[in-house]
């Protein structure tokens, strides 16, 4: 049996400017997918999609049509024999015996820690292709999480040239027990996110050079007190270009600690600092969020 892990994924900075080449800082998870896969003699492959030890979706595929033979959920099972269409296009000799695959989550897949982008991560490796091109062809986006999949720690992200490049860097903050992540409690789609930021930003040069030195700061910072004023300048920015209120002024003003968006803004995870989790938790539960988790926690590194 073959075993490909694949890492879920945060992005700290430069969200939505990364498909516009801005450097972008992006944590590797200690959550993410595993997927299992055994060969057999039939030309057939069944697939199994388990999340939380639950299975959710189940599919029966044809390997020489890539067609769907029967599935639990038709439109979900579509878009796994486009993968896989796309996997062999990049590679013809993929998939050309039969096989029994399982792909594991350890998360709750309504939270958005990156349940496409390990899949799209997984079937590259399997299919011993690229897992960009993979990407480019069938969910598109900036790539940072496919980067974090393969990360084991945290990294920059930059598209240059209209390549992607990933560098491990050093971030090892001194004060990660004052750093948290709360779900929001509905999941951002990330391509609508992308969609209204091409539809609606207003940015500039001088914008994506400002984040940029924020990313290489935030990297560097020594103080609870330092990585919070930068978040905060990063906020700011992010507000403008997006034309949209920064989180914490429009939902969480009363909150005594900086309050951050990452990713699409208004759903998933953000990040938040705070003085431990009993008292992050109290704020936020009164909100009715209850999922807080430390950094420490979920952070590889």
């Amino acid at each position: 049996m073959t075993e490909i892990k694949a890492a879920g994924k945060f992005l700290i900075t430069g969200e939505y400017l990364v498909l516009k080449g801005c450097k972008a800082l992006a944590l590797p998870l200690k959550r993410g997918q595993v997927l299992k896969i055994k060969s057999n003699s039939s030309p057939i492959l069944t697939w199994k999609s388990i999340a939380e030890n639950s299975a959710w979706f189940e599919a029966s595929i044809d390997i020489n049509h890539l067609s769907v033979i029967h599935s639990n959920n038709q439109e979900i099972a579509n878009t796994l024999v486009k993968i896989l269409q796309v996997a062999r296009g990049l590679n013809p000799g993929f998939l050309k015996m039969g096989a029994d695959a399982e792909i594991h989550a350890d998360f709750n897949l309504s939270w958005g820690l990156g349940s496409s982008s390990t899949l799209i991560y997984t079937i590259a490796k399997w299919s011993a292709t690229n897992p960009y091109e993979l990407l480019k062809e069938t969910f598109g986006g900036s790539g940072y999480d496919i980067a974090c999949a393969g990360a084991d720690g945290p990294i920059t992200y930059q598209i240059i040239n209209e390549e992607p490049v990933a560098h491990r860097v050093d971030f090892k903050p001194t004060f990660t027990q004052h750093i948290f992540f709360v779900y929001l409690g509905k999941k951002m789609n990330s391509r609508t996110g992308m969609s209204y930021f091409r539809e609606n930003a207003k940015y500039n040069s001088m914008q994506i050079e400002k984040i940029n030195k924020i990313t290489e700061a935030i990297i560097e910072c020594k103080t609870l007190d330092e990585f919070e004023s930068l978040l905060e300048v990063h906020e700011t920015i992010m507000s403008e270009i997006l034309q949209t209120p920064a989180l914490k002024n429009s939902t969480f003003s009363d909150y005594p600690h900086v309050i951050k968006s990452m990713g699409a803004w208004g759903g998933d995870f953000i990040l938040v600092t705070g003085e431990n989790k009993q008292q992050v938790s109290d704020y936020f539960s009164a909100k009715g969020l209850d999922v807080v988790i430390p950094y420490s926690d979920i952070v590889l590194s």
